[in-house]
């Protein structure tokens, strides 16, 4: 989301001769966000809290349970300001739209693809407020991706997301855990005569809860060290529980696995299940999965989910011109 928001900022530069454009932040970013900003010329960054006016667009991500996204849309609703949730989760639910039942609903959510798009539609959002955009986050790594043709070797990549946070933060328990899949799947490797490399995901930052696998043949990695396609690139089997990265390694070729071990109702299931990637309970099923890759039986290619494929951006600032164009008349 963080990454799709300065995707979102970038664009927006391209409309500074007829808006100003000012990025909100409380610096909680779990990204380069200097670095990021550094970039814009145009563009005001407000670290305190900003008084919106009649005919202002807003425009926020939406994490759980929100708290400042929500204060923000309710400001900027009281003040007839236009309000804009870039909703980026890939088939994701209403779920983040509700807290207490008590339903957030802003003049335009932006989705990426048709899932999110459908569990949207039946969990009540009306059609008119849904914004059929793309994923500026997944053409962004494309539009400049370049196939190196790195595959056929013997690297599992494990891309860590800290399930046990998300749990909590869900309010419920898919019955795993980030560290002993770590190591079912090093059990898998040792089996295999495989290497493993582990990238931590940005929450993980620092955390040197994986070190007891980095040895001699196996790395472990920040999301600092490299660009989440060149490390995907270098790897020939992808696993991890939910990320998203697993979508990106599908698209380029990549033999990817969900594995959610002992767990009954997946996390995003219904996307997995589009794309043709098989979502593992078993560090055995997980074996003779790779086993299976490397005797050669590919999986099949999937329906590509994503509205507007590889013009994300272009859909996004068309959207918005729309809206400037709305509010001028």
């Amino acid at each position: 989301m963080a990454e799709s928001m300065i995707i979102a900022a970038r664009a927006l530069e391209k409309l500074s001769d007829d808006c100003e454009v000012n990025i909100i932040t409380d610096d909680s970013f779990c990204i380069d966000l200097n670095g990021s900003l550094s970039k814009f010329k145009k563009i005001a960054v407000n670290r305190q809290p900003i008084e919106f006016n009649e005919g202002d667009i807003l425009i926020t991500g939406l994490m759980w349970p929100g708290i400042i996204e929500r204060k923000l849309i309710y400001s900027a609703k009281s003040k007839k300001a236009t309000t804009i949730i870039l909703y980026q989760d890939i088939a994701g639910t209403a779920q983040k739209l509700f807290v207490d039942d008590k339903l957030l609903l802003p003049d335009y959510i932006c989705v990426s693809d048709k899932i999110t798009y459908e569990n949207l539609l039946l969990a009540g959002i009306p059609g008119s407020k849904l914004a059929p955009i793309g994923s500026l986050y997944i053409d962004d790594i494309f539009n400049s991706y370049q196939n190196k043709n790195i595959s056929n070797n013997n690297i599992v990549a494990y891309l860590s997301v800290p399930n046990r946070n998300d749990f909590k933060m869900w309010g419920e328990d898919l019955g795993y855990d980030e560290v002993i899949i770590a190591k079912e799947i090093f059990e898998v490797c040792q089996e295999l005569d495989h290497k493993l490399y582990i990238r931590k995901h940005p929450k993980e930052y620092q955390s040197n809860k994986y070190q007891t696998f980095h040895r001699e043949t196996n790395c472990v990695e920040d999301y600092t060290a490299s660009s989440i396609i060149d490390f995907i690139e270098k790897c020939s089997v992808i696993i991890s529980t939910y990320s998203t990265a697993l979508v990106i390694a599908k698209k380029i070729g990549k033999h990817t696995i969900s594995f959610q071990p002992n767990c009954n109702s997946p996390a995003r299931s219904e996307l997995y299940r589009a794309m043709n990637i098989p979502i593992l309970s078993d560090k055995k099923e997980v074996l003779k999965s790779i086993e299976n890759y490397k005797n050669g039986t590919k999986a099949r290619k999937s329906e590509y989910l994503f509205f507007n494929r590889n013009r994300a951006e272009d859909a996004f600032l068309d959207f918005i011109r729309e809206i400037l164009i709305c509010e001028i008349s």
